[in-house]
């Protein structure tokens, strides 16, 4: 029998998209969910760490499964199992300012993300191709009416990017899409939240497993004590992880797992 757990990992933290989510199966994986399940068995929580919000977790699958915690919106929203929220981080209004005024002028198409609120300001054939992508329905326009910003969604080509963020001071774009980013706080991200959130369960970053796929996985993937990268993963994701897993529609969820015996 194989020497379960060796690495005295407690707690697997994953992405969502492109990781527990497959876009191309447009589910998650039936060998990701008896995975997860098996982790339960063996005592190991599991958290999510992800882009998404609440509310979009919630018209997708993953919304079924019961997670031991959520770090939501890279980092800007976490909430314990309960779904009780433990840490938020908004937007600087200086740097609101800048950028709804962006996205008043429909200078690009955007996307605000409050606490429970998304919307663009304008659709194109992109925007609506970027939203099939991810399997998600495209959002509804919307004005802003002064509420908590957490993050904004941008959608322009990566390498062009940097000049919607000039003036601003305390902001970074992570890529999850080729022609879409997520603008956030440069105090946020999922290893600042995740680092923020373990003490409530009493663990430490050593104790701790991530698998991720996407640029804004790049530095929980450094901080934890084992850091997976997918198959499907950016190959500069890659190069951070500890371990490369298989595809996503290759069981490189339960195949990552069982490299570190966790089932």
């Amino acid at each position: 029998m194989k020497e379960r757990n060796k690495n005295n990992i407690k707690a697997v933290f994953f992405d969502i998209d492109g990781t527990l989510f497959s876009h191309t199966q447009k589910k998650i994986p039936e060998s990701t969910l008896e995975s997860l399940d098996r982790l339960r068995k063996n005592g190991i929580l599991i958290f999510l760490a992800t882009g998404r919000s609440l509310d979009e977790l919630d018209k997708m699958s993953v919304g079924d499964i019961l997670f031991d915690g959520y770090v939501m919106m890279n980092g800007h929203m976490c909430y314990n199992r309960k779904r009780e929220l433990v840490h938020s981080l908004t937007m600087e209004k200086e740097d609101c300012d800048i950028l709804v005024k962006l996205f008043e002028e429909k200078a690009l198409a955007m996307s605000i993300v409050e606490e429970d609120r998304m919307y663009l300001n304008y659709v194109d054939d992109m925007v609506r191709q970027i939203h099939d992508d991810i399997t998600t329905e495209v959002l509804p326009i919307g004005e802003y009416k002064g509420a908590d910003i957490y993050q904004f969604i941008l959608f322009y080509p990566s390498e062009e990017c940097g000049k919607w963020l000039e003036g601003t001071k305390k902001c970074k774009i992570h890529y999850w899409h080729p022609m879409a980013g997520d603008i956030l706080h440069s105090d946020s991200g999922k290893a600042a939240s995740i680092e923020i959130i373990l003490p409530f369960y009493d663990l430490v970053k050593e104790e701790i497993m991530v698998i991720g796929d996407g640029e804004n996985d790049i530095d929980m993937i450094e901080y934890a004590g084992i850091g997976v990268a997918m198959g499907n993963a950016d190959d500069k994701v890659k190069e951070h992880a500890d371990y490369i897993t298989t595809h996503i529609d290759q069981d490189g969820i339960k195949n990552a797992l069982e490299h570190y015996n966790l089932i």
